[in-house]
């Protein structure tokens, strides 16, 4: 049951969460796309974390169909591209982030940070919540139980 919040959120997704998502069945990272499954809540997905996504399976040695299988379940996860950062959103990320991987997705977030829709940012990485970062991005990265804690019963 949703909590008293707008409509339907927008909820970006870094790699940890989907890697989670599709390795297991139970956890609340894939009760996040259950949501989206039910049109609840809308997943985007930046094609450059699935492209992550890709080789961090490759890496892991995990068959790429268990991947396929998992966004075939899920077909209304929005794929997004993003433009290329302005020099201001270069430095604001260089400025609070240590990793440079975590660049694409706090810039996408921060574009987005003061959508009428609201969009949050739903990671594992404890280098997007640190309270710099949560204070830049308005107080709208947290953690996938964070999420549910916040807005659903």
């Amino acid at each position: 049951m949703r909590k008293d919040t707008p409509d339907c959120y927008e909820v970006i997704v870094d790699t940890n969460i989907v890697f989670s998502a599709v390795l297991y069945s139970n956890g609340r990272q894939r009760e996040l796309f259950d949501l989206c499954y039910y049109n609840k809540i809308k997943v985007l997905l930046l094609e450059i974390v699935h492209m992550e996504i890709v080789h961090v399976f490759d890496r892991n040695d995990i068959s790429e169909n268990i991947l396929q299988d998992f966004f075939s379940i899920y077909p209304n996860i929005k794929f997004v591209d993003h433009d290329l950062p302005s020099d201001d959103e270069v430095l604001i990320s260089n400025e609070c982030l240590r990793d440079i991987d975590d660049r694409p997705i706090f810039i996408y977030a921060y574009r987005k940070r003061d959508a009428e829709v609201p969009c949050l940012l739903i990671t594992g990485d404890k280098d997007l919540l640190t309270p710099e970062v949560r204070s830049i991005l308005n107080d709208r990265v947290m953690t996938t139980s964070e999420f549910f804690e916040r807005y659903w019963l």
